[in-house]
């Protein structure tokens, strides 16, 4: 197990609240979804090669682990679409994602950030926004999913595997994968007003099995196989995406995050030491989200369009702060933002979506302080 001192933040900033084109203008017959999804997983190994190769210094300290975070939505269908596609083609999503998800890890993912290069990392690449088709749905609707998705960076050690047992914290080995709890309208729908909220998975009778099961709630809080801290203990992680960060459905803690339930119903169990929110439109919340042990370090990185012109303005959308105090009602005292060592706009090929889509802000990397884990 390699072991650490510190955690630090690297943020991939690009806005994910309004659907980026990364494909040319072609066929009107057909949509590549597959083409889509590729392109944006060969865009992210672009951007971390760039980080190692450009910003080395800043990233290369053997005793600090890296994590690379970009916002949700990251992968989300931008067209062009098919004259003849669906009515839910248009909100921008993948239509049956599961074996493309699969090949996205297996296929880009995995082959990038498995060699040793990358053994003081873990990426948390955002979310894929996807639907369940309707010939899919015995109800006969659409169903949308968001799945996060988790890489393990750098040579693994052999474990044996001990994730069968409810009543211990799982271990993540190359990857994992998990459901966005619970949705809010920019998931559905892009259109202001649109209330499509009968199309959540989460609100879908046929996934309620799935969503609201133990181990599916179990699976945001995890270990890394290989990664600990300085005394040796592996260190715990937790993911969750925007609204489950503050809401949930698990029995009578709706107003809780993912997270926060999922300490309530196993208060033995370590919380988080790392505790990571990919999203797009929030922000860290100490009193029903944040879910760390004590000293422990919560980052986030938001895909929203910022308002430039607000004075102050910082882009990438990140933060990144630590635990001064664990209160008996479960909110958190977080200490003030940890610095920014550096804020870099990626040269134009690293732009996503460029030359068929164009957006201010610019695609950007900021890489913070590191700071210290529990």
């Amino acid at each position: 197990m390699r072991n650490y001192d510190k955690v630090q933040l690297v943020a991939y900033g690009t806005v994910t609240s309004e659907t980026v084109q990364v494909l040319p203008d072609g066929n009107p017959t057909h949509v590549d979804y597959d083409a889509d999804m590729k392109v944006r997983g060969a865009m992210l190994c672009k951007v971390a090669n760039w980080i190692q190769a450009t910003h080395g210094p800043e990233v290369s300290d053997p005793t600090v682990l890296k994590v690379l975070v970009l916002p949700e939505f990251y992968f989300r269908f931008g067209g062009p679409v098919a004259r003849d596609a669906p009515p839910e083609t248009l909100n921008n999503s993948y239509p049956d994602a599961q074996a493309k998800i699969t090949n996205l890890i297996g296929d880009v993912l995995v082959p990038q950030f498995e060699p040793n290069t990358w053994n003081d990392w873990i990426v948390v690449a955002g979310s894929v926004f996807w639907h369940a088709t309707r010939k899919e749905n015995p109800n006969g609707q659409v169903s949308y999913l968001n799945t996060s998705i988790v890489i393990n960076g750098g040579e693994l050690p052999d474990e044996p595997d001990t994730n069968g047992d409810p009543t211990t914290v799982p271990t993540m080995g190359r990857f994992t994968t998990n459901q966005k709890a619970l949705m809010s309208q920019i998931d559905w729908s892009l259109e202001r007003g649109a209330d499509k909220a009968k199309w959540d998975a989460a609100l879908n009778k046929m996934f309620h099995p799935v969503l609201t099961d133990f181990e599916y709630l179990r699976w945001h809080r995890f270990m890394a196989r290989g990664k600990g801290n300085s005394g040796g203990e592996p260190i715990v992680f937790g993911v969750e995406v925007c609204l489950e960060h503050v809401n949930t459905r698990v029995s009578n803690q709706e107003n809780v995050g993912v997270l926060r339930a999922l300490q309530n119903l196993q208060p033995k169990l370590p919380a988080s030491d790392v505790h990571v929110v990919t999203s797009c439109g929030m922000s860290l919340n100490p009193d029903a989200g944040v879910t760390t042990s004590g000293c422990g370090v919560a980052m986030i990185c938001d895909g929203m369009r910022p308002d430039t012109h607000c004075q102050g303005y910082q882009w990438p959308t990140a933060d990144v702060r630590k635990t001064a105090a664990v209160f008996g009602s479960g909110e958190r005292l977080l200490s003030a933002s940890a610095n920014r060592v550096g804020t870099y706009e990626l040269p134009e090929q690293l732009q996503i979506g460029e030359p068929f889509d164009s957006r201010t802000p610019k695609d950007a990397v900021s890489i913070w302080e590191p700071v210290h884990l529990p």
